[in-house]
């Protein structure tokens, strides 16, 4: 009776034992390769610093920081036409004119047509134009009143006549000097024989004196000529 007891406990053994085995098998471990697995990241977006080359899509938003500047390469030569001014930091600069030369007449107005030495008139460079921009000099009377002089200029064919004030006179035989310095714009065609000329504005006299009545004004015109073109007068 022992011996077949024993032998049935010894089956129970093993088959519980397989049973303990079958239901504690391991399972299969998976494993998941570095850098694969899905990440969420909360409270995005984050500042990203880009490495090396990419690309942006969509848009994109930029802020200046600093001053900004410009530079420009291979710009055309820029010319500026004879006569231009150009304003610079507040002033300004005059461009010369090429085609201009420095022009200067000295001639003499007196009373009687007295000019000693000097001559009242003068003959300028033919296909040429005379701007006098300035006249200067003086004048003397003796017993004499003067009002000043006067320059007269042909321009495209007609003479015309500019006033220059140096109003002074002088009695009892005493002399009174004028000094007279004026900027002007006067033209004056070259061309025509003595076509430029001075000459006193109403020279008038009191009583006659030992030294008898005397007035002279010495003049020097200053300016530049030009070309004209054609020339005028044409020549014949």
């Amino acid at each position: 009776m022992n011996r077949k007891a024993r032998r049935w406990g010894g089956a129970a053994l093993i088959a519980g034992m397989g049973m303990v085995v079958a239901f504690t098998r391991p399972e299969t471990a998976t494993t998941q390769l570095a850098g694969t697995a899905p990440v969420t990241v909360m409270n995005t977006p984050l500042p990203v610093a880009l490495q090396g080359t990419g690309s942006i899509t969509g848009n994109v938003n930029a802020a200046q920081s600093g001053p900004w500047s410009v530079g420009v390469t291979t710009l055309p030569a820029v010319q500026l036409a004879a006569g231009t001014t150009v304003a610079i930091n507040g002033g300004s600069v005059a461009f010369d004119d090429p085609a201009r030369q420095a022009y200067v007449v000295e001639l003499c107005a007196a009373y009687d047509d007295e000019c000693s030495p000097g001559a009242s008139e003068t003959t300028l460079p033919v296909g040429t134009r005379f701007v006098i921009e300035q006249a200067s000099g003086y004048c003397k009377v003796i017993n004499l009143a003067i009002d000043g002089w006067e320059v007269r200029a042909p321009l495209n064919g007609q003479n015309h006549s500019y006033e220059i004030r140096d109003k002074i006179s002088a009695d009892d035989d005493e002399s009174t000097n004028g000094l007279f310095f004026q900027q002007t714009r006067i033209y004056a065609d070259g061309g025509g024989v003595n076509g430029l000329s001075v000459q006193l504005i109403e020279p008038h006299s009191g009583e006659t004196h030992t030294f008898g009545p005397h007035a002279s004004c010495k003049i020097t015109l200053s300016g530049y000529l030009v070309q004209t073109s054609p020339a005028f007068p044409a020549t014949p």
